[in-house]
């Protein structure tokens, strides 16, 4: 190896050397957080973070949709009760509920909205704050006009008791107690309040406007969502099970094929689309349309004569070509008069067509279709001969 070659090959990994170096001192690695797309544990699950979240912090949260665990609630323990509940909290699922919160249970509940009629929350007097700024006038009274508000906060801070710091969590709309007072809350003073806690008996019940959106798998990492929930769990039930109660959800037809049955689905489509292979016509130049068929004379007569026959005109129109025949024979031969005398054997001679014809032409009747046929023969045969 030459020494030319050798300076080369050092030259080249110093090169390489201070490449790196610069390369190195002045770019850094960042971790960039991105959102996929749920997944579809996460589309079946709207708590898969927060159940998760708990099992990292070392209170593994047990899910279910079985209203009957009401009944057996252990104590000590938490549940967060979800809302979506009107039509499955009967009335002695929420006396039991409300005994276990008596003998030490401690309940998160998430109120209802809209219309539907939520009887824990009256329970404690609540109402959401904007229904209680609804004038209550009769029909025809003119309604006063609202009092203007600030804008609505997007964000709030929530001071649970024993915390180092607040809360920031977001903000839609609050409640108002107008029945028993809270114990702490954390509200606005021109919306309401988003937490609302109370003592009952020995245990304890937190309200938590909108929680179900505040810990769903979207919302769970904004703010202080999670830290709220985990800080509220271990404020005030620090042992014990922690049960999470959603509404027992009805998938549609298709969501549950696609869950349960999407190799039957992809058959049926990959049928589908044989079939309409099968069917649908094939790609191509325009075929010309046909000219119209066009009939002849005797095709018409022939379809006249048909329906007449079949509408028995038979015995109309014998009398009528026998008619137009004799008067033919007439003009042909004038001294003679049919019905004069004249045989048709005499008549024979005189005009040279055959007797026989002359016979069934002028005495045949059309009684039967053959006799018919046989006779109207007979008269075109006449009829050519003269």
């Amino acid at each position: 190896m030459s020494r030319r070659l050798l300076w080369s090959v050092a030259s080249l990994a110093v090169c390489l050397g201070l490449a790196t170096a610069w390369f190195s001192s002045t770019f850094e690695r960042v971790s960039v957080s991105r959102r996929d797309a749920p997944q579809a544990e996460a589309r079946q699950n709207p708590y898969l973070a927060l159940e998760r979240f708990f099992a990292t912090i070392g209170r593994p949260i047990t899910r279910t949709t079985g209203a009957d665990l009401l009944h057996r609630l252990p104590v000590p323990g938490v549940l967060i009760l979800d809302r979506g509940r009107a039509y499955h909290l009967t009335g002695a699922r929420q006396t039991d509920l409300l005994r276990w919160v008596d003998a030490g249970g401690y309940l998160i509940l998430v109120p209802e909205v809209g219309d539907a009629p939520d009887p824990l929350a009256d329970a404690f007097g609540l109402a959401w704050t904007d229904s209680l700024r609804e004038p209550a006038t009769g029909a025809g009274e003119r309604q006063p006009p609202r009092p203007r508000l600030p804008p609505r906060p997007a964000e709030l801070a929530v001071s649970v008791p024993g915390s180092a710091r607040p809360l920031v969590v977001a903000f839609r709309e609050g409640l108002t107690a107008v029945g028993q007072a809270p114990v702490w809350a954390a509200e606005d003073p021109n919306y309401g309040a988003l937490v609302l806690h109370f003592s009952r008996g020995q245990g304890r019940v937190t309200v938590v406007a909108h929680l179900d959106a505040l810990v769903s798998n979207v919302n769970i990492g904004d703010r202080d969502h999670a830290e709220l929930v985990s800080t509220l769990v271990e404020r005030y039930q620090p042992s014990g099970t922690l049960v999470l109660l959603t509404p027992q959800g009805t998938p549609t037809l298709g969501e549950w094929l696609m869950a349960h049955a999407p190799l039957l689905l992809a058959s049926l489509a990959a049928l589908l689309g044989v079939w309409l292979w099968n069917v649908v016509p094939r790609f191509g130049s325009i075929v010309p349309e046909p000219a119209p068929e066009r009939r002849e004379l005797h095709e018409h007569l022939l379809a006249v004569g048909r329906f007449v026959r079949k509408r028995g005109g038979d015995a109309a129109w014998l009398p009528v070509v026998r008619s137009a025949v004799k008067g033919a024979l007439v003009r042909r031969h004038p001294p003679y008069r049919l019905g004069s005398g004249e045989t048709p054997d005499t008549l024979a001679m005189r005009t040279g067509i055959p007797a026989a014809d002359l016979i069934l032409a002028f005495t045949g009747d059309g009684a039967r279709a053959d006799r018919f046929v046989a006779t109207m023969r007979a008269l075109q045969r006449v009829e050519r001969s003269l």
